[in-house]
């Protein structure tokens, strides 16, 4: 293909009637040469419920056996909708397991967001009707055959109204299996507040539960909560500031929610409307948070990836370290480092470190002080500054050498 030749894409849109895996609305983009690939449709499959009315897939998950789990809505009348979970293989062609729920209120309910825990069993989150009419938050774990409930658990907020958002990642599950779930809720001060909260893998203890009220006392929303390898939690979402307008709010939290261990804010190329939609970490901490910002021309996507840096106004914990040496801070930025310089403890009084390319070339070594301290000031043995990349570093803890990989920005 050219430059200007198009390829026809799909893109998620609402369907009023049967849902799918691909809810077709077919646009065209422009192809760069550069672009090696197309999107080829192996499969697809759609449902549509007995009702035959508003039916919507909201969120998808894959479990270690690549099968698909989609959770969903399907009408049953006006304004009225129960929960579907449907587990397909991998191919699309084998529907494996379905199961509905219909809350205690003959109204909406609604499933959200899905994810798949290192068990298989299928986790739920999104709310339904009670008997007076106001929506509650509802989680709901499932065993990978969908036909047992192995818990449940309902959350109704400080007033009369919870429920959490539209967003496909806003059920998360840590290294241990519990739940962390994020939303909103009718706050008993502000208006619409954050809620994140923390079960255990049954769903009966609650772990933590933390809220936010912004600065405004409006419309503040959690949309988008995920785990980093310490258990700490990430949340990212909005928040209505002061002069009115909604920002970017990303904070992260201890695994106990009980303390904000840094927090965020994105206004926007223009000041209007922006938000975080969707937030995930890499396996080197970083984090990747996508949503939206308000622009002259319009409202357009917006990525943007952090890193956690030291904090000048107060002293560095080092992260833990499954290797015994901790190496921090990792992203290395020269900028933000305290003292501009990598940390590296838990090396042996006077062993060695040395810092390496993907190469093989070694571009520095040092030896550790008494107390298994070291800093590298990001310069190679001939004294240069040397350049950004990924580099590997060898250490010696407990008389053994340790390996890990040291990102320089």
């Amino acid at each position: 293909m050219g430059v200007g030749t198009s390829v026809s894409m799909l893109r998620p849109g609402r369907v009023w009637g049967p849902w799918s895996l691909l809810l077709v609305a077919a646009f065209s983009l422009p192809v760069s040469p550069a672009i090696a690939e197309v999107f080829c449709v192996v499969s697809t499959t759609d449902y549509n419920g007995p009702a035959n009315g508003d039916d919507k897939a909201t969120s998808v998950a894959l479990d270690g056996s690549r099968n698909v789990v989609v959770v969903g809505y399907e009408g049953i009348a006006l304004l009225d909708h129960n929960w579907q979970v449907r587990k397909y293989d991998a191919t699309l062609t084998t529907l494996l397991a379905s199961t509905e729920y219909s809350g205690p209120g003959t109204s909406d309910d609604k499933p959200t967001s899905v994810i798949v825990d290192g068990s298989g069993n299928i986790v739920v989150a999104g709310y339904e009707t009670d008997v007076s009419g106001y929506t509650t938050w509802l989680l709901r774990k499932y065993d990978a055959t969908l036909t047992t409930v192995l818990g449940s658990t309902a959350y109704d907020g400080p007033v009369f109204l919870a429920g959490v958002l539209t967003s496909d990642q806003s059920v998360a599950v840590d290294g241990s299996g519990n739940v962390v779930v994020a939303g909103y809720e009718w706050g008993s001060t502000g208006w619409l507040n954050w809620r994140v909260r923390k079960y255990d893998p049954t769903l009966t203890v609650l772990l933590g539960s933390i809220d936010y009220n912004g600065p405004a006392d409006d419309r503040d929303g959690a949309l988008s909560a995920v785990t980093n390898g310490s258990g700490n939690v990430i949340v990212a979402g909005y928040e209505t500031g002061s002069s009115g307008t909604t920002i970017w709010l990303v904070r992260k939290y201890d695994a106990t929610l009980t303390t904000v261990l840094a927090s965020t804010q994105y206004v926007g190329a223009a000041p209007g409307i922006a938000g975080a939609t969707a937030v995930a970490v890499d396996p080197l901490g970083d984090v990747f948070v996508t949503g939206s910002e308000w622009v002259a021309s319009g409202i357009n996507w917006r990525i943007i990836r952090y890193s956690f840096c030291p904090s000048p106004a107060g002293p560095v914990t080092p992260p833990p370290s499954t290797t015994g040496i901790a190496v921090y801070p990792n992203p290395f930025i020269r900028s933000a480092a305290v003292r501009t310089t990598v940390k590296f403890i838990g090396v042996d009084p006077a062993g060695t470190v040395e810092i390496y390319t993907l190469r093989g070339f070694r571009a520095w070594s040092g030896k550790a002080d008494a107390a298994g301290r070291l800093e590298w000031d990001g310069r190679n043995s001939a004294g240069s500054l040397v350049v950004s990349g990924n580099y590997l570093w060898v250490a010696i803890h407990d008389g053994r050498p340790h390996r890990g990989t040291l990102i320089i920005e």
